[in-house]
């Protein structure tokens, strides 16, 4: 089993963790994964971690940082993907047609805004809290977190607004949905940096399915609780005599009758309901261990790839995107099984 590694947020290796009893990671394409750990206890291993408010797991090329720990006959470590420090980070309500122009902006013009104002470029604030334009505040910035360059992206069709204030990570999350990438933030041991980076989709021709041994335990699954193609959202009216909030109906696609469906989206206004009636979708996803296979060698997040499924007279064979991946690694059964949703761009 490889052992985990625990390092400090200044990049200094704290220990190695050698007797595992187990590792769980999931990991996502556009989102936040998790990490749990279970080790016997070690007194100098245990006092380290116990000791240290702020630490990052690796194991391989899989890292965590530290957000919990357990102890009683074993020490268990619960942590989140690099990414999550994302969360950390809040970006007030804001337009960008205020900031950028009557001219439609991209969306990877706004995320790079975003993370500029989060985590390299974070401005001041007055006594009363507010943003200073034009300025640093040098306590806050992060002089080793480095953003990718860009590489261009299409304009909206619309202004994107936040009216209320968001996380970091959640801004990405919605950003990258639009750019059709994903995301990491990793934690390089090598130049003492955190580096934020693109996922982008990319072909992988490799076929998942029990018939050609790559893949068993192949589950199928369509979730159709949330969906919906109708949002009702409330939206600030500045004209209004006395500042209230109107409701407002958004609709996406064309259907009708019994088979219009409605939801009320935790979004205010426009911009902010069009990607929250986004996420209300018919979900059809594909889980399978894998045989002779291994994450970042033969198959990565992103990845477009061929899947056969056949379940007694229900056969699919289609173009799927490896969203995620579960991993499970333990001395006597490891695995790892992707998280496989449909490909609409193919």
């Amino acid at each position: 089993m490889t052992d985990i590694r625990i390092y400090d947020f200044e990049f200094n290796l704290l220990c190695i963790m050698s007797n595992v009893v187990s590792s769980q990671w999931h990991i996502l394409y556009n989102g936040i994964g998790t990490y749990e750990g279970h080790f016997r206890l070690n007194d100098y291993i245990s006092n380290i971690i116990l000791s240290n408010k702020y630490i990052v797991l690796t194991q391989g090329d899989n890292q965590a940082i530290c957000t919990g720990k357990i102890v009683s006959n074993e020490l268990t470590v619960c942590g989140r993907t690099v990414n999550w420090i994302l969360t950390k980070r809040i970006r007030p309500p804001f337009k960008t047609k205020e900031i950028f122009g009557d001219k439609y902006t991209d969306p990877e013009t706004i995320l790079f805004y975003c993370l500029q104002k989060g985590f390299t470029q974070p401005p001041q604030t007055d006594e009363n809290g507010n943003e200073l334009s034009d300025t640093i505040d040098e306590t806050r910035k992060i002089s080793n977190f480095i953003l990718p360059d860009p590489i261009g992206a299409q304009q909206l069709t619309s202004h994107f607004w936040r009216i209320t204030a968001h996380s970091i990570a959640d801004l990405v999350n919605d950003l990258c949905e639009k750019l059709d990438r994903g995301h990491e933030v990793l934690f390089d041991i090598n130049t003492h940096c955190w580096k934020f980076n693109f996922i982008y989709p990319k072909t992988n021709n490799i076929l998942i399915s029990k018939e050609s041994k790559t893949a068993y335990d192949l589950s199928y699954t369509e979730d159709l609780l949330s969906f919906s193609d109708n949002g009702w959202y409330t939206e600030y009216d500045s004209e209004s005599e006395y500042e209230q909030n109107t409701w407002h109906l958004l609709k996406n696609g064309n259907t009708s009758g019994i088979y219009s469906w409605d939801s009320i989206l935790d979004a205010s206004g426009k911009s902010e309901a069009e990607d929250a009636l986004f996420k209300k979708k018919f979900t059809q996803t594909i889980e399978a261990k894998l045989r002779n296979l291994s994450f970042r060698k033969d198959y990565n997040l992103g990845d477009i790839i061929p899947v056969y499924a056949k379940f007694g007279n229900f056969e699919k064979m289609d173009k799927y995107k490896i969203t995620g991946v579960n991993i499970k690694i333990t001395p006597t059964d490891s695995y790892e099984e992707p998280i496989l949703t449909p490909y609409n761009n193919s």
